[in-house]
């Protein structure tokens, strides 16, 4: 259990310290951010890395084309931007959206 909440803490160290330095500024200014904005923000980062794996698992499990290759490396894009780019949190949500229905098209509707 500790385990695996180091690697998690290892690997979101960079976005809880950048939230909490964002925090602080914008206090300081006298702009405070909606807790549902941090947690639908926190929402879609988590809904980015099961994107993320799900693709990897999926071109793991079905047979490797290259629309199924370039949706798995479109969903690390996403991952990626989603993670470290400075988008507003409905670009991410729309980011994610777009590349999961993408997967699921490729790997669920296509025979």
């Amino acid at each position: 259990m500790l385990v695996s909440l180091d690697i998690f803490t290892d690997f979101a160290d960079h976005l809880a310290v950048r939230k909490v330095l964002q925090g602080v500024k914008g206090r300081v200014e006298g702009h405070i951010e909606a807790a549902a904005l941090a947690n639908i923000e926190f929402a879609t980062y988590v809904l980015a890395a099961l994107v993320f794996f799900g693709a990897i698992l999926l071109v793991l499990v079905r047979p490797l084309t290259w629309p199924c290759w370039l949706a798995a490396l479109a969903a690390g894009i996403a991952w990626l931007t989603t993670w470290f780019s400075s988008l507003p949190w409905w670009g991410k949500v729309m980011l994610e959206a777009l590349v999961l229905f993408e997967l699921c098209r490729l790997f669920f509707w296509n025979p």
